[in-house]
């Protein structure tokens, strides 16, 4: 009984190690997204800045109102904030990333932005694989013979026992 504890121990410990797989994979695809959208508000906030110096350069020969300068400028100040905002988050992305893997530094992690594929998988193969290499479900199933064990164990102290005494 306590080997198949053991092993269902064992299969949970696994399970765990898989989910946590998937949370670092998880959080490495955030950052990832989070790094492009800076990059696009880093760009978005080039444009508004040019487009600020060509609007204050028209409002000064005369060929443009105030007002366009002054939604130039306004939309040059909403473009930074958001791409402070992207900063935030991906700063928090990388913290959350650097603690899944317990790196001292978060900005240590270098995301890319391609990753190398093989060919499509057979999905009815994957599907299989996935049913038979469950691990919570292996688990659930060393916990149900762990369990019908222990009935054993509670029902064979109930059986008649024979003692025989010599001399």
């Amino acid at each position: 009984r306590l080997q198949a504890d053991a092993r269902r121990l064992a299969l949970l410990a696994d399970a765990d190690a898989e989910a946590l797989a998937l949370d670092v994979s998880t959080a490495y695809l955030d950052v990832a997204r989070q790094a492009d959208l800076a990059d696009a508000f880093a760009e978005a906030v080039v444009v508004s800045e040019d487009r600020l110096r060509i609007a204050q350069a028209e409002v000064r020969i005369g060929t443009a109102a105030e007002i366009e300068a002054a939604l130039a400028l306004a939309d040059f100040t909403a473009d930074r904030a958001a791409l402070l905002r992207q900063q935030v988050q991906l700063a928090g992305s990388r913290a959350a990333l650097g603690g899944l893997l317990a790196l001292p530094d978060p900005e240590a992690v270098v995301v890319t932005d391609s990753l190398s594929l093989d060919a499509p998988p057979d999905l009815a193969r994957l599907v299989t694989e996935a049913a038979e290499g469950n691990r919570r479900v292996r688990s659930s199933q060393v916990a149900e013979e762990v369990a019908a064990l222990g009935i054993d164990q509670v029902r064979s102290e109930y059986r008649p026992t024979v003692r025989a005494t010599a001399g």
